[in-house]
C-alpha cells in the first residue's frame, strides 16, 4: 500500500470530524429525549463540579496516527 499523501490525511481528518460531530449530535438528541421523558436526570447543571479523569484506562482513543 503506498503512503498516504497530505491531502489523504486531510480528507481522513475531515471525514472523522464529520462522523464524530454527527455521533455527538445524535447522542445529545437521545440524551435530551430521555431527560424530557423522565428516564434520566439532567446532570448538565452539575457538570462544572465533575472532575475528569486523565488515567489511561479511563480514556477512549478514537484515532491514532503512526509515523
Amino acid at each position: 500500500m503506498p503512503p498516504r499523501s497530505v491531502s489523504d490525511d486531510s480528507l481522513y481528518a475531515h471525514r472523522l470530524g464529520r462522523l464524530l460531530g454527527t455521533a455527538s449530535a445524535n447522542i445529545e438528541r437521545i440524551y435530551r429525549a430521555q431527560v424530557e421523558a423522565g428516564e434520566k436526570d439532567d446532570s448538565t447543571a452539575e457538570s462544572s463540579d465533575v472532575e475528569l479523569s486523565s488515567e489511561p484506562e479511563d480514556c477512549i482513543i478514537v484515532a491514532s496516527r503512526r509515523c
